[in-house]
């Protein structure tokens, strides 16, 4: 149980007394070179990267997410990792690409993107097929409406794997990689500003094979 805290002394705000409860993960890795990550010695502790447009991000402990867990915020001047060009290379030369949801993505029709199958940078995607599991149901709280419920959304899992070929020169596909790597895709823009369809691709040489379980 905590109690709420005030962002400019980042300590409990007794005045107001706003209690709330919360649960803590901490991610780590085995440090190199050691094999028992079960010993908090020997292990490295792992951060969540996250590009965001807001101006006043300020260093510190803050609420995350919907359940409002809280994390100690902090900017950095690293990017986020790139797409490998040798991956890139390889996609450009196939024509064809996997494309794989990290998040779940929200689409108008279901499991089928729209926004993603439009031209952009030169190159046309066209839907071959995809795999995908049971789709994942979302809601919320609307707070800054009435205070009601959001709609039931169904959504693309996380993992949902769509297989693309892609009408356009080398260094246009190469251009459209750069573009969809580590963005959303949804076909909502608010959808995609949310997080929802954060995406990454993987090669796919364009041919149909016997899965076998």
């Amino acid at each position: 149980m905590h109690a709420s805290i005030r962002p400019d002394t980042q300590t409990a705000d007794e005045e107001n007394g706003a209690l709330f409860q919360t649960r803590g993960l901490e991610f780590a890795c085995p440090a190199e070179g050691h094999v028992d990550g079960g010993v908090l010695s020997r292990v490295r502790r792992l951060g969540l990267a996250a590009a965001t447009d807001v101006p006043n991000l300020k260093p510190g402990i803050a609420p995350l997410g919907g359940e409002r867990r809280l994390v100690f915020w902090r900017q950095s001047k690293q990017v986020l990792p790139s797409c490998p060009e040798a991956l890139k290379e390889k996609i450009a030369a196939l024509g064809h690409c996997r494309l794989i949801l990290l998040t779940p993505a929200h689409f108008k029709a279901g499991w089928k993107p729209s926004w993603l199958l439009e031209s952009r940078e030169g190159v046309r995607p066209y839907l071959q097929t995809v795999a995908l599991k049971r789709h994942q149901t979302v809601s919320g709280w609307d707070l800054e409406g009435k205070g009601k419920r959001k709609p039931t959304r169904r959504l693309a899992p996380a993992g949902t794997v769509y297989f693309l070929k892609l009408n356009g020169d080398s260094e246009a596909i190469k251009r459209w990689i750069d573009s969809i790597w580590l963005s959303c895709v949804s076909d909502g823009e608010q959808d995609r500003r949310d997080g929802f369809g954060l995406a990454v691709t993987g090669v796919w040489d364009g041919k149909f094979h016997r899965m076998e379980v």
